[in-house]
């Protein structure tokens, strides 16, 4: 999870500096330089979001389609639950 996390760093931290040193080559106010600055780091974020709830959804209905496969009700089992999951590891 370390891993990972410095890893989303080091790819938001690369891309929104790119996205200000373009900017700012095209001699672009300061306002604009941040504008595009926050909206890069948004849409980073938006991005990292979504790709993290899909993965955990498709793990999700991994654990379903084993259950089912084994003969186990999912309703007796206790299953990840995808937002709280994420939730849980960000406060840890």
């Amino acid at each position: 999870m370390i891993r990972a996390g410095i890893l989303g760093a080091n790819d938001g931290i690369i891309s929104v500096s790119g996205i200000v040193l373009g900017a700012a080559a095209a001699n672009l106010n300061s306002y604009t330089l941040f504008i595009s600055g926050v909206s890069g780091m948004l849409a980073g974020a938006c991005s990292m979001v979504g790709g993290e709830f899909i993965s955990v959804s498709a793990q999700k209905e991994v654990q379903l389609n084993r259950l089912s496969i084994q003969g186990k009700p999912a309703r007796f089992t206790k299953l990840q639950k995808p937002i709280k999951q994420r939730l849980e590891k960000l406060m840890s």
